[in-house]
Protein backbone atom coordinates (compact mmCIF):
# COMPACT_ATOMS: atom_id res chain seq x y z
CA UNK A 1 0.00 0.00 0.00
CA UNK A 2 2.81 2.74 0.44
CA UNK A 3 2.89 3.27 -3.91
CA UNK A 4 -0.09 5.78 -4.26
CA UNK A 5 -1.22 4.21 -7.51
CA UNK A 6 -1.75 0.61 -6.42
CA UNK A 7 -3.05 1.63 -3.06
CA UNK A 8 -5.96 3.97 -5.06
CA UNK A 9 -6.26 1.00 -7.76
CA UNK A 10 -6.55 -1.36 -4.80
CA UNK A 11 -9.15 0.68 -3.13
CA UNK A 12 -11.26 1.15 -6.59
CA UNK A 13 -11.02 -2.55 -6.35
CA UNK A 14 -12.56 -3.14 -2.57
CA UNK A 15 -15.34 -0.79 -3.14
CA UNK A 16 -16.39 -1.27 -6.42
CA UNK A 17 -18.74 -3.94 -7.82
CA UNK A 18 -19.09 -7.11 -5.30
CA UNK A 19 -17.21 -9.64 -8.04
CA UNK A 20 -14.22 -7.45 -8.31
CA UNK A 21 -13.89 -6.93 -4.70
CA UNK A 22 -14.32 -10.74 -3.48
CA UNK A 23 -11.16 -11.51 -5.39
CA UNK A 24 -9.21 -9.29 -2.90
CA UNK A 25 -11.14 -10.20 0.36
CA UNK A 26 -8.49 -11.68 1.81
CA UNK A 27 -6.49 -8.54 1.66
CA UNK A 28 -9.06 -5.58 2.73
CA UNK A 29 -7.87 -5.69 5.88
CA UNK A 30 -5.11 -4.07 4.32
CA UNK A 31 -7.01 -1.98 2.22
CA UNK A 32 -9.25 -0.82 4.74
CA UNK A 33 -6.86 0.53 7.31
CA UNK A 34 -10.44 0.69 10.04
CA UNK A 35 -11.80 -2.63 11.30
CA UNK A 36 -15.24 -1.90 11.35
CA UNK A 37 -15.40 -0.41 7.99
CA UNK A 38 -13.22 -3.57 6.74
CA UNK A 39 -16.02 -6.01 8.59
CA UNK A 40 -18.45 -4.05 6.75
CA UNK A 41 -17.60 -4.43 3.85
CA UNK A 42 -16.98 -8.12 3.93
CA UNK A 43 -19.94 -8.86 5.47
CA UNK A 44 -21.75 -6.81 2.49
CA UNK A 45 -19.65 -9.38 0.46
CA UNK A 46 -20.63 -12.74 2.49
CA UNK A 47 -24.58 -11.55 1.97
CA UNK A 48 -24.51 -11.26 -2.16
CA UNK A 49 -24.75 -13.89 -3.78
CA UNK A 50 -22.40 -12.69 -6.44
CA UNK A 51 -19.35 -13.14 -4.39
CA UNK A 52 -17.36 -15.04 -6.08
CA UNK A 53 -14.46 -16.32 -3.59
CA UNK A 54 -16.32 -16.85 0.07
CA UNK A 55 -12.85 -18.54 1.01
CA UNK A 56 -11.07 -15.42 0.47
CA UNK A 57 -13.90 -13.34 2.30
CA UNK A 58 -13.70 -15.71 5.18
CA UNK A 59 -9.87 -15.40 5.04
CA UNK A 60 -10.43 -11.44 5.63
CA UNK A 61 -12.47 -11.64 8.30
CA UNK A 62 -10.38 -14.09 10.16
CA UNK A 63 -7.40 -11.76 9.79
CA UNK A 64 -9.53 -9.02 11.54
CA UNK A 65 -9.67 -11.18 14.80
CA UNK A 66 -12.13 -12.09 17.44
CA UNK A 67 -14.57 -14.51 16.03
CA UNK A 68 -14.79 -16.38 18.62
CA UNK A 69 -18.54 -15.58 19.98
CA UNK A 70 -18.75 -13.56 16.39
CA UNK A 71 -22.39 -14.70 16.37
CA UNK A 72 -23.32 -12.53 13.21
CA UNK A 73 -20.73 -13.91 10.66
CA UNK A 74 -22.28 -17.06 11.92
CA UNK A 75 -25.85 -16.30 10.96
CA UNK A 76 -24.98 -15.20 7.50
CA UNK A 77 -22.95 -18.10 6.86
CA UNK A 78 -25.73 -20.78 8.35
CA UNK A 79 -28.79 -18.57 6.95
CA UNK A 80 -27.89 -17.01 3.31
CA UNK A 81 -24.82 -18.93 2.43
CA UNK A 82 -24.54 -21.81 3.02
CA UNK A 83 -28.51 -22.86 1.52
CA UNK A 84 -27.90 -20.95 -1.51
CA UNK A 85 -24.83 -22.90 -2.10
CA UNK A 86 -24.04 -26.27 -3.89
CA UNK A 87 -23.36 -29.20 -1.49
CA UNK A 88 -20.45 -30.36 -3.78
CA UNK A 89 -18.83 -27.49 -4.42
CA UNK A 90 -15.63 -25.80 -3.41
CA UNK A 91 -17.56 -22.84 -1.48
CA UNK A 92 -19.80 -25.51 0.49
CA UNK A 93 -16.12 -27.32 1.73
CA UNK A 94 -14.25 -24.35 2.23
CA UNK A 95 -17.52 -22.27 4.51
CA UNK A 96 -17.70 -25.09 6.70
CA UNK A 97 -14.24 -25.74 7.44
CA UNK A 98 -14.08 -21.93 7.95
CA UNK A 99 -16.72 -22.45 10.45
CA UNK A 100 -15.15 -25.04 12.47
CA UNK A 101 -11.58 -23.34 12.13
CA UNK A 102 -12.42 -19.90 13.40
CA UNK A 103 -15.86 -20.06 14.89
CA UNK A 104 -16.18 -23.26 16.90
CA UNK A 105 -17.40 -22.29 19.85
CA UNK A 106 -21.12 -22.00 18.59
CA UNK A 107 -23.44 -24.50 19.51
CA UNK A 108 -24.55 -24.35 15.26
CA UNK A 109 -20.77 -25.10 14.15
CA UNK A 110 -20.41 -27.91 17.09
CA UNK A 111 -23.44 -29.64 15.25
CA UNK A 112 -22.26 -28.96 11.74
CA UNK A 113 -18.78 -30.90 12.90
CA UNK A 114 -21.05 -33.79 14.07
CA UNK A 115 -23.01 -34.02 11.22
CA UNK A 116 -19.61 -33.93 9.27
CA UNK A 117 -18.51 -36.75 11.31
CA UNK A 118 -21.66 -39.09 11.03
CA UNK A 119 -22.79 -38.45 7.57
CA UNK A 120 -21.45 -37.70 4.16
CA UNK A 121 -18.04 -35.44 4.54
CA UNK A 122 -17.85 -34.95 1.19
CA UNK A 123 -14.64 -34.70 -1.03
CA UNK A 124 -12.70 -32.66 1.47
CA UNK A 125 -12.88 -34.90 4.09
CA UNK A 126 -9.56 -35.16 5.12
CA UNK A 127 -8.75 -31.64 5.61
CA UNK A 128 -12.46 -31.66 7.70
CA UNK A 129 -12.30 -34.03 9.93
CA UNK A 130 -8.91 -32.17 10.43
CA UNK A 131 -10.42 -28.70 11.19
CA UNK A 132 -12.48 -31.29 13.57
CA UNK A 133 -9.72 -32.65 15.25
CA UNK A 134 -7.92 -29.20 15.88
CA UNK A 135 -10.81 -27.35 16.98
CA UNK A 136 -12.47 -29.85 19.29
CA UNK A 137 -9.82 -31.70 20.63
CA UNK A 138 -10.73 -31.05 24.34
CA UNK A 139 -13.99 -32.59 23.44
CA UNK A 140 -14.47 -35.83 24.57
CA UNK A 141 -17.44 -36.67 22.07
CA UNK A 142 -15.76 -35.08 19.19
CA UNK A 143 -12.66 -36.59 19.83
CA UNK A 144 -13.63 -39.70 19.81
CA UNK A 145 -16.08 -39.29 16.72
CA UNK A 146 -13.06 -38.45 14.52
CA UNK A 147 -11.30 -41.58 15.84
CA UNK A 148 -14.10 -43.27 14.84
CA UNK A 149 -13.96 -41.76 11.85
CA UNK A 150 -9.97 -42.66 11.06
CA UNK A 151 -9.13 -46.03 9.17
CA UNK A 152 -6.13 -47.28 10.42
CA UNK A 153 -3.81 -49.13 9.08
CA UNK A 154 -3.71 -53.19 10.04
CA UNK A 155 -0.81 -53.65 12.43
CA UNK A 156 0.67 -55.57 9.97
CA UNK A 157 1.08 -53.17 7.33
CA UNK A 158 2.09 -50.51 10.27
CA UNK A 159 5.09 -52.96 11.01
CA UNK A 160 6.21 -52.50 7.86
CA UNK A 161 6.14 -49.13 8.10
CA UNK A 162 8.53 -49.17 10.65
CA UNK A 163 10.44 -51.41 9.46
CA UNK A 164 11.03 -49.28 6.25
CA UNK A 165 11.83 -46.13 8.62
CA UNK A 166 14.49 -48.44 11.24
CA UNK A 167 16.16 -49.54 7.56
CA UNK A 168 15.37 -47.97 4.46
CA UNK A 169 14.50 -51.13 2.67
CA UNK A 170 12.63 -51.13 -0.83
CA UNK A 171 11.64 -54.12 0.03
CA UNK A 172 9.52 -53.28 3.33
CA UNK A 173 7.63 -50.49 1.39
CA UNK A 174 6.88 -52.81 -1.63
CA UNK A 175 5.56 -55.22 0.52
CA UNK A 176 3.67 -52.95 2.24
CA UNK A 177 1.86 -51.54 -0.75
CA UNK A 178 1.32 -55.19 -1.85
CA UNK A 179 -0.33 -55.64 1.17
CA UNK A 180 -2.50 -52.44 0.81
CA UNK A 181 -3.50 -53.58 -2.47
CA UNK A 182 -4.22 -56.83 -1.75
CA UNK A 183 -6.87 -55.85 0.84
CA UNK A 184 -8.57 -53.09 -1.27
CA UNK A 185 -11.94 -53.76 -3.55
CA UNK A 186 -11.65 -53.80 -7.09
CA UNK A 187 -13.82 -50.91 -7.45
CA UNK A 188 -11.40 -48.82 -4.50
CA UNK A 189 -8.29 -49.93 -6.03
CA UNK A 190 -9.97 -47.97 -9.60
CA UNK A 191 -10.38 -45.16 -7.23
CA UNK A 192 -6.45 -45.27 -5.86
CA UNK A 193 -5.38 -45.06 -9.68
CA UNK A 194 -7.21 -42.70 -10.46
CA UNK A 195 -6.28 -40.41 -7.52
CA UNK A 196 -2.62 -41.80 -6.27
CA UNK A 197 -0.84 -43.15 -9.68
CA UNK A 198 0.11 -39.76 -10.57
CA UNK A 199 2.48 -39.47 -7.73
CA UNK A 200 2.14 -42.44 -5.49
CA UNK A 201 5.46 -44.06 -6.71
CA UNK A 202 7.47 -40.61 -6.96
CA UNK A 203 9.94 -41.62 -9.25
CA UNK A 204 9.56 -45.21 -7.65
CA UNK A 205 11.58 -43.99 -4.30
CA UNK A 206 11.04 -45.36 -1.03
CA UNK A 207 9.22 -41.91 0.28
CA UNK A 208 6.73 -41.95 -2.92
CA UNK A 209 5.77 -45.45 -1.52
CA UNK A 210 5.67 -44.97 2.14
CA UNK A 211 3.51 -41.41 1.22
CA UNK A 212 0.89 -43.73 -0.95
CA UNK A 213 0.32 -46.05 2.02
CA UNK A 214 0.18 -43.28 4.47
CA UNK A 215 -2.20 -41.49 2.27
CA UNK A 216 -4.87 -44.21 1.74
CA UNK A 217 -4.68 -45.57 5.09
CA UNK A 218 -5.65 -41.84 6.92
CA UNK A 219 -8.88 -41.60 6.41
CA UNK A 220 -11.68 -43.29 4.94
CA UNK A 221 -13.16 -42.12 1.41
CA UNK A 222 -16.59 -40.67 1.87
CA UNK A 223 -19.41 -41.78 -0.22
CA UNK A 224 -18.35 -43.90 -3.46
CA UNK A 225 -14.64 -43.29 -2.68
CA UNK A 226 -14.78 -45.07 0.62
CA UNK A 227 -12.53 -47.40 0.90
CA UNK A 228 -13.46 -51.05 2.74
CA UNK A 229 -10.93 -53.35 3.68
CA UNK A 230 -12.08 -56.95 3.26
CA UNK A 231 -11.76 -59.40 6.68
Amino acid sequence: MRDPEVANHLMQMACGPVPQAAQIGHLLPQILAEKAVCRLRLLELLHDPQCSRLDFVMTGLTALGNTHGDTEVVDVLFNEVLPRINRESWDYEAIRVALITDYASDPRVKELAKQALSGHAGWNASELYAAVARSYGDDEELRHRVLASACPLPGSLRRSIAAFLGTGSLDCVSHARKSVWDRCSINSRNIISQYHLCWAWLSGTPAGGLLWIIDIGSFRYSGQYERRWRP
